[in-house]
This record gives C-alpha cells, sequence and structure tokens, in this order.
C-alpha cells in the first residue's frame, strides 16, 4: 500500500496525464482548424476535455465479514494482514476527450468542393487564441505536476540520508 509522499506522486501523475489529454485535444483542434469534411462526411467536431476530481481515500477489505473501511490518507490500519489486502485509491483527476457540441461556423463560400446547395461551408467553431491559451495553461500545469514529483524525490533522497 502507498501512502504519504507516494500518495503525491500518484495524484501527480494523474494530472500529468490529464494535462497531456489536454494539450493532445489542442494540437487536434489546431491541426483542423480548417476541416470542412471528416470520413464521415460531416464537419470536424472540436474536441474538449471533461475532468472531474477524484477523491482520495484508501479503502481496506475486512475478509472477516466483507466489509470495506474507509481510511483517511495518513492513516494506517491496525493488521499488517488489512494493510496488504488493501485496494488503494491514490485520488486526483480523471479526464477524458469528448467532442464539442458547438454547431459548425457557416461562410459564404459557392466555389468550395464541400459548399451545400445554398453557398455555405460549414467549419469548426475552434477560437486559435482559445486554443493557443489552453495549450499554455496545459503546459504550465504539466510542468507543475513536474515540480511536486521532483519535490517528492527530493524528500525521498533526504529521507534516506537520516
Amino acid at each position: 500500500m502507498k501512502i504519504g509522499l507516494f500518495q503525491s506522486i500518484d495524484i501527480s501523475r494523474s494530472g500529468l496525464r490529464s494535462e497531456r489529454k489536454r494539450l493532445h485535444a489542442v494540437a487536434e483542434n489546431i491541426a483542423n482548424v480548417k476541416t470542412t469534411r471528416t470520413e464521415d462526411g460531416t464537419y470536424y467536431k472540436p474536441r474538449e476535455i471533461s475532468s472531474e476530481h477524484i477523491e482520495s481515500d484508501i479503502r481496506i477489505a475486512d475478509t472477516d465479514n466483507s466489509k470495506i473501511l474507509n481510511i483517511r490518507p495518513g492513516h494506517l490500519p491496525v493488521g499488517k494482514e488489512r494493510l496488504e489486502a488493501g485496494i488503494y485509491e491514490p485520488g486526483g483527476v480523471r479526464s477524458e476527450i469528448i467532442e464539442s457540441d458547438k454547431p459548425p461556423v457557416r461562410i459564404f463560400d459557392p466555389d468550395h468542393p464541400h459548399a451545400g446547395p445554398d453557398g455555405y461551408v460549414e467549419y469548426p467553431d475552434i477560437d486559435l487564441p482559445r486554443q493557443m491559451g489552453e495549450a499554455i495553461t496545459a503546459i504550465r500545469a504539466y510542468e507543475a505536476n513536474i515540480g511536486v514529483v521532483d519535490a517528492a524525490k527530493f524528500m525521498f533522497k533526504k529521507a534516506l540520508e537520516i
């Protein structure tokens, strides 16, 4: 079972995964800003990241009567058997990439090969300055999570010197 500094690394790892997904979604959006048709024949739907907080808890299975005991982080259960039977939930963030439900931007261009019968072309509603801001935010958050991992490694190293 991991408690303490290991838990901080696990939480940072979930943040690193989330920011990697955010940067991937931004890269897809920037690459497809002028895409009028995808493989299924519709306009490109911008990607967004949906994130949710995962509460950190440690659950210990009681082998005697199949109960689950919730234990707050930082508190160790009594007994080696329970410690070894633990189910570890580090907490952090869970993210997934979803398609945006924004309607397309319609631009009149009757000469475009993907223009509809009315002469309009459907482009994805992607705001490039906003996407660049999202990329910068993701990079900064990624760097912050790396800083947490580095700090935990430094603390491990100092603890071993004692």
